[in-house]
Order: C-alpha cells, then structure tokens, then sequence
C-alpha cells in the first residue's frame, strides 16, 4: 500500500499548531487538549518517518511542551493519553528490527534525547520514561 504524501498544507498547519502550542495561551492549550491535537501530530510523525522537516517541527512543540515554559495541561495529555515516551521506544524498536531508513531512527532517537534531559528534572517525564523502559 503506497502511503500518501504529507505535501505542504499538512506541514504548514503543523508548523501553525507548534506555533499556537509556543504561544503560551491558557486558553489555545485547551482547545489543543479537548481536541486531541497533540495525538494527529504524532500520528503525522511516526507516519511519515521520512519527513524530516514535519520531525523538526513536532520535537520542537514537544520540547517546548516539555519544558518549564510549556502547558502543565499539554504535558499530561502528551506522556499519558498520547503515550509519546512508550510510542517512541516501540518506534526505534521497530526501525531498528526491520532495518528501516536511518532518518527515521535518528529522529526518534532525538525524541528520546529530549526524553532522557526532561526526566532529569520532572518526575511525571521520569516515571514514563522509566515505565516505557520497564515495558519494552
């Protein structure tokens, strides 16, 4: 089954939500959470594991989201309804067993880099990731 391109209207619309998402609005990071946007954008990412620009742009909502600057509300929502930690483990797991193209496990790994510096400081970080690496 051949997969359907990403094409530009989608990488732009992501690039709008990381924007939105970094714009510190209370009230945005609602609408985001109530409708499960986070979630399409990891769909997007690990559907389109080629697309190294669609990659650059969710790891830097999810670092921002991650930090001390992002939504309490949003960092819930992305390590325990959206699963990232466990989503991104299974992924390199996956890439790395089936030999799949080196851009996709490198952007995974820098999810996983980013994983490993948040959990130093934040304990909800922490016990997913330690959780993630208890389950796989």
């Amino acid at each position: 089954k051949q997969q359907l391109q990403l094409g530009f209207i989608r990488l732009l619309i992501s690039k709008i939500i990381v924007v939105l998402i970094t714009s510190s609005k209370c009230a945005l990071h609602s609408e985001i959470a109530e409708n499960n946007v986070l979630s399409t954008l990891l769909d997007l990412f690990f559907s389109y594991n080629n697309n190294n620009l669609l990659h650059i742009i969710v790891a830097e909502g999810v670092r921002y989201i991650l930090s001390n600057s992002g939504s309490e509300l949003l960092k819930k929502q992305l390590i325990n309804e959206c699963q990232i930690i466990k989503r991104t483990k299974k992924f390199i797991q996956v890439t790395k067993t089936q030999n799949s193209h080196l851009s996709s496990l490198g952007n995974s790994l820098y999810f996983n880099e980013i994983f490993e510096e948040f959990s130093k400081t934040d304990p909800l970080v922490r016990e997913a990731f330690e959780d993630a690496l208890e389950v796989l």
